[in-house]
Order: C-alpha cells, then structure tokens, then sequence
C-alpha cells in the first residue's frame, strides 16, 4: 500500500465538495441555478474523483488516473465545444481542473 501524495488530498478534497456541495460547486463553476440533473452528474463526478484519490493512494494506480483525468479533460472540451451553451463555463472549469490533475500526476510519475 502506498501513501497519499498532496495532489491525493486535493482531489479528495474537490470530490468531497461536488459530492456534499454538488448545487454550490455547479453555481460556482457555470454561474446558473443548477437542474436537479446537473447536481446529480456533479456528484457522480465527486464520487469519481474520491474513488480516484482512493485507488490511487491506496493501489499506487497514477498512470491510471492520469488517462481517467485526460479523457475527463477531452470529454469536457467537447461539452464546452458542442453541448449546451449553459454547461459551456462548467466544462471548462472541470477542463482546468481535470487538466491539472492529470499534470500533476505525470509530474509524480515520473518522480516514483
């Protein structure tokens, strides 16, 4: 078993938040009033990224995350791109953050 790194720790901080806080996060990353259906999807993503943080913690799984973390990163500037202009600003938050996730784990990669 492996210890949690700090990136570990933010994630599982991030996944906390979309997961308890799901209608805030949505707010804060589009600027609208969230559908019960984008509370929902916002904690289906919390409960990924502490699934994430987990697996990567627990089972050293980094190179892993990195590709969960780019596709997260592709699939949002997809959304932002062709979906519907209210998601536009969340997805592109969710790009930033999925971006930097990935990064940082690349950059611990290559550190192990």
């Amino acid at each position: 078993m492996r210890h949690a790194t700090g990136m570990d720790v933010v994630r599982a901080a991030v996944g906390s938040a979309e997961l308890m806080a799901a209608a805030k996060v949505f707010r804060l990353e589009s600027g609208k009033k969230p559908r019960p259906s984008e509370v929902t999807t916002a904690k289906v993503l919390g409960v990924r990224q502490l699934l994430q943080a987990t697996a990567q913690a627990g089972a050293g799984l980094r190179r892993t995350g990195v590709v969960v973390d780019g596709l997260h990163a592709l699939s949002m500037v997809a959304l932002a791109i062709w979906g519907p202009t209210r998601l536009r600003r969340a997805a592109l938050v969710q790009t930033v953050f999925a971006t930097g996730f990935a990064l940082a784990g690349v950059a611990e990669s290559r550190r192990s």
